[in-house]
């Protein structure tokens, strides 16, 4: 596991990181690196303050937020119904 930062969050700074993993699995890195400011999960599409389990921010792709099958995706994004 990493270290701690050694400067910053000692004196007070804010202190955070920017990932392509979800929530669940950043979590137990956030703790042991003393984040104290949101972080940036899911290659940007989401900004969780992982103190408070709070998210700050979230953008689905639409064929994920719809659960839309592969076929129905392929015609949205051709434009075509």
């Amino acid at each position: 596991m990493l270290g701690r930062p050694r400067n910053g969050t000692l004196a007070g700074e804010a202190f955070t990181f920017a990932t392509g993993r979800t929530k669940e699995s950043s979590a137990p890195y956030a703790r042991d690196l003393g984040v104290n400011a949101p972080a940036i999960l899911c290659n940007g599409a989401r900004i969780v303050d992982l103190e408070r389990n709070r998210t700050l921010f979230e953008r689905d792709l639409a064929f994920i937020r719809f659960g839309l099958t592969p076929p129905s995706r392929r015609a949205m994004l051709d434009g075509k119904d």
